[in-house]
């Protein structure tokens, strides 16, 4: 599911082949239309570089050679209805986030999407801290979700290695004992809080 797409204004901005901006939730051009993506000339064209302005259902095609073989042309026809809404307009193009109620792009809007959307657990929320350095909440959020790679992490994901503790060499590894029970651990949290 593509997340973060570009709303058309004068599209300047947002890559005709390359970008999510057709709308739906529809993803890249490329991805829907990989046949025309190949024959196109120039892939890193701007959406203003392909929809003429103010027609909606003329485009300005740049191929590498002319489409020959009925399948292209149907693909072209599908391509030109997907993007049949879209018209240039004279404000710029803006960023959204969010596939059914977009809203402009902040970095805000993104942590309460993935709150809402992404997070496996209902009631979780990241304890997020400002006063503290971005890699300590990071780090903080990741063993929050047990996803620190402790040995037993790697193990479920299929790595086979040996499931003791580096440091006592007595428990198996997990973030909780990596962090809290194991007496390395213990001894640094010692330390820290005296």
């Amino acid at each position: 599911m593509e997340l973060l797409c570009c709303k058309i204004g004068d599209g300047s901005k947002a890559l005709f082949w390359l970008d999510n901006w057709s709308g739906r939730g529809s993803g890249p051009l490329k991805d829907l239309f990989p046949a025309l993506f190949y024959n196109e000339r120039n892939k890193w064209c701007v959406v203003k570089d392909r929809v003429i302005y103010g027609l909606p259902y003329d485009i300005n095609w740049q191929w590498k050679q002319p489409p020959w073989h009925p399948t292209i042309f149907h693909m072209i026809s599908q391509c030109k209805q997907l993007i049949s809404p879209i018209t240039l307009q004279i404000e710029r193009d803006k960023w959204v986030w969010g596939a059914t109620n977009p809203i402009e792009f902040s970095v805000g809007s993104v942590r309460a999407l993935i709150e809402e959307r992404l997070l496996p657990y209902d009631n979780f929320k990241i304890p997020w801290i400002k006063w503290v350095p971005l890699k300590v909440n990071v780090f903080a959020w990741r063993e929050g979700l047990d996803r620190i790679p402790s040995k037993d992490c790697l193990i479920k994901r299929g790595i086979s290695i040996n499931s003791m503790c580096s440091f006592c060499s007595v428990h198996s590894e997990s973030s909780v004992h990596l962090l809290l029970r194991c007496g390395i651990a213990s001894s640094v949290w010692d330390k820290v809080f005296m």
